[in-house]
């Protein structure tokens, strides 16, 4: 066969160059609906992590005579939450020989902050995960600043925003 009328089967320059664009062009469409998805994600996850919580400070509070733990029990331990990771005796004590709990495998973990840490009710931190009044066992999430409340399905009684 004559080497003039062999042809390449290969792409051009130009050929590529369109592909890619296109391939640019689609991820520019697709890639922000992962990410709004996987936001939409973290703020579901936070708001069945409070109700769960919530509920397992009520059963502690049945398991411990109808007292709520105090904002010192809910504090105990590395990551907080000892109280509710360990045995715990009648008065709330932990003890590894205890009848109660534990209540949770690990500390509960606020996505949106990144921390299990427990703070007093009315002053959140940005480090925080959780507030807590040890009156009321009331349990609230930290929500970041960035974080819009009207985007979650938090009530004002759900959240505290963190400065």
């Amino acid at each position: 066969m004559n080497q003039a009328h062999r042809r390449h089967a290969a792409f051009t320059l130009v050929e590529i160059l369109i592909v890619v664009c296109i391939l640019s062009i689609l991820a520019a469409i697709v890639i922000p609906r992962f990410t709004a998805s996987a936001d939409e994600a973290r703020r579901t996850a936070v708001y069945s992590t409070l109700t769960t919580a919530r509920k397992q400070i009520q059963l502690w509070s049945l398991d411990h005579g109808g007292t709520y733990p105090t904002l010192a029990q809910m504090q105990d331990g590395a990551s907080d939450w000892g109280v509710f990771t360990s045995k715990t005796l009648a008065d709330g004590a932990i003890d590894p020989a205890g009848i109660y709990g534990p209540y949770f495998p690990s500390a509960p973990l606020n996505v949106l902050t990144n921390s299990s840490l427990v703070v007093a009710a009315g002053g959140p931190v940005a480090t925080a995960g959780w507030t807590y009044n040890a009156a009321t066992g009331a349990l609230r999430v930290v929500l970041p600043a960035t974080v819009d409340p009207a985007s979650t399905d938090l009530t004002v009684n759900d959240y505290e925003v963190a400065p």
